[in-house]
């Protein structure tokens, strides 16, 4: 048994340089869920120039403007680098 691939949605990418992870598998299964496949990419995840209330089908427009935002970050990471070899101290004694 080997370490996990996929922790609560975030895929996991080990390397020589450190840990990658992903949440793109997710991100596009939710977007998929709701239908947002063909919707256009949102550049934030809020617009506060627009009031907020619900629409006919009880999903708020603040959610469906996230969903417009992650659609544009499926294919961000976050890399994680080893530690350098050499570990340096630092100590003030006086």
């Amino acid at each position: 048994m080997g370490g996990a691939d996929v922790i609560l949605g975030i895929k996991l990418i080990r390397s020589p340089d450190g840990i990658t992870i992903s949440s793109s598998h997710y991100v596009e299964k939710i977007i998929e869920k709701f239908g947002y496949q063909n919707s256009r990419i949102a550049k934030t995840p809020y617009d506060y120039s627009v009031a907020l209330f619900k629409n006919e089908s009880g999903v708020s427009v603040a959610q469906l403007r996230v969903l417009r935002y992650l659609k544009g970050t499926v294919s961000l990471v976050i890399h994680y680098g080893r530690f350098p070899a050499v570990l340096e101290g630092y100590s003030d004694a006086s």
